[in-house]
């Protein structure tokens, strides 16, 4: 349930976690939505349900025993992106980030 980031270093749902509540107690969000787009991204959905989180929502590209779907134009983050921008209005940028129009 864990990223594995490109220095091999392990990021988990606690670590997330940890950081979403120290900055939330100190700002004005009240919900953490996490979107996984990676292997095995359905252990941290198991994970976050098992803790029984009211604040905090997470979605997976996939099953905890499967690995995630990296085929161009068919990625997990692509799809959601162009859902978001259609359904909400959203613009999608080259640096991947999302604004409202």
């Amino acid at each position: 349930g864990c990223w594995v980031l490109s220095s091999k270093e392990l990021v988990s749902l606690f670590f997330i976690l940890q950081k979403w509540y120290f900055a939330r107690d100190k700002g004005t969000a009240h919900h953490l939505l996490i979107i996984s787009d990676a292997c095995y991204s359905g252990h941290m959905v198991t994970e976050a349900a098992e803790l029984a989180l009211r604040d905090v929502s997470v979605q997976a590209s996939c099953h905890p025993s499967f690995t995630s779907l990296d085929t161009e134009g068919e990625c997990f983050s692509d799809l959601l992106v162009w859902r978001l921008e259609r359904r909400y209005g959203l613009k999608c940028h080259e640096d991947r980030k999302i604004d409202m129009i």
